[in-house]
């Protein structure tokens, strides 16, 4: 006997899996090895010992098998009746092909109202399915792994957007508007929804403007997009009217606040305020000017009146004089002395009434410009 088994280790444990022969260096193997060594997908298939009269015996993946015995052990594999998963690093399994999230939350022994389930991709993402609580999930062949959050009551995204903290699943999450705030119970707003939540009549003259913690520039946020509110860093949403008139105005004074030195300050553009016969200034050099003009860069002038920010910024002005190259004028345009340069002038101006203390600045009327800027290509 001992013989025998000496003989066995060296040439190794047969057996046969599938009717394909398999030699093992180890005289204990388990149900995961044999099913490794089949060569099928291991999360699709279970394998089978078959046993004395054809009958066949299931090999859990942890059951040692002892290949000690003479002659040639035989196994096959057949596709799984179960579908193995995981929650929190917990194994589980079901006869089910898929599962919901909340089914899955609930099979783990957690309340859907109280908790939602993350999936663990495989390049170490995790994605929150707290919005799809009822999308069946597919969990034949996959070996999923996922865990387990909890539901936050209320999250407000202006606060965590300062500090560009991630947001997580709440129950409803607050967000400005303009001056206002608004509750939305989903983490994703269209701009019509903006438009409405601030009571704006005729939403498709108003453009909204999604403002961010990381970047100094306001973005547009176009008719039918939808803003994820899980993004980091957002801010704060502003309308403005669509259309402005034509025609000309002049203001007069000067008064610069932090919230617009820092804006200026992250815009990274050459500024400076001064001060022309006591009419105020703030100048932007080197402006991006869009593609259908002599120049893709200029400075920019905005006149600023005493009473700002209560009071609006009116027109922009431009040095060099802005020509375009499809030669069409552009109206409405003059020429203004700053200190002893010349500017060109561009008399464009908001309806009466739009422009919204505390919510307008710099920020907000330079976004209208690069408008006038676009726009006036297209006359």
């Amino acid at each position: 006997m001992e013989k025998q088994l000496d003989t066995l280790k060296e040439k190794g444990f047969e057996v046969f899996i599938n009717k394909q022969l398999h030699t093992f260096s180890t005289q204990i193997v388990s149900g995961k090895e044999l099913l490794a060594a089949s060569g099928v997908n291991v999360n699709c298939h279970s394998i089978y010992q078959l046993l004395e009269q054809d009958d066949f015996e299931l090999v859990r993946e942890d059951q040692q098998i002892d290949l000690r015995q003479f002659g040639k052990e035989q196994f096959v594999t057949k596709e799984s009746v179960t579908h193995k998963y995981t929650v929190n690093a917990e194994p589980e399994e079901t006869d089910n092909v898929s599962l919901s999230p909340n089914e899955i939350l609930q099979r783990a022994g957690k309340n859907p109202s109280l908790f939602y389930l993350i999936l663990l991709e495989d390049h170490g993402a995790k994605r929150q399915l707290a919005y799809q609580s009822d999308d069946p999930i597919e969990l034949k062949c996959k070996l999923l792994h996922f865990e387990i959050g909890e539901w936050l009551e209320m999250i407000d995204i202006e606060e965590q957007g300062k500090k560009c903290f991630p947001i997580k699943p709440a129950r409803k999450y607050r967000i400005r508007i303009d001056q206002g705030y608004y509750f939305v119970n989903l983490p994703y707003v269209t701009a019509e929804e903006v438009i409405n939540l601030a009571g704006k009549p005729n939403p498709e003259k108003w453009t909204v403007l999604k403002f961010m913690s990381n970047n100094p520039i306001p973005q547009k946020v176009k008719a039918g997009e939808t803003v994820d509110l899980f993004q980091p860093c957002l801010l704060r949403f502003v309308l403005q009217p669509k259309e402005q008139t034509d025609g000309r105005a002049t203001r007069e004074g000067f008064l610069l606040n932090d919230e617009d030195t820092e804006y200026l300050d992250q815009r990274g553009l050459p500024w400076e305020t001064t001060t022309h016969n006591s009419v105020h200034w703030v100048i932007l050099d080197n402006y991006p000017i869009p593609a259908g003009y002599n120049v893709s860069h200029a400075k920019v002038a905005l006149m600023i009146v005493d009473q700002y920010p209560i009071a609006q910024i009116d027109m922009a002005y431009f040095s060099p004089t802005l020509v375009k190259n499809s030669g069409t004028a552009i109206p409405n345009s003059f020429e203004q002395l700053i200190g002893e340069e010349k500017f060109q002038g561009w008399s464009r101006h908001r309806q009466p009434n739009e422009w919204v203390s505390g919510v307008d600045n710099i920020a907000t009327h330079l976004t209208l410009v690069d408008n006038w800027l676009e726009n006036d290509l297209k006359r």
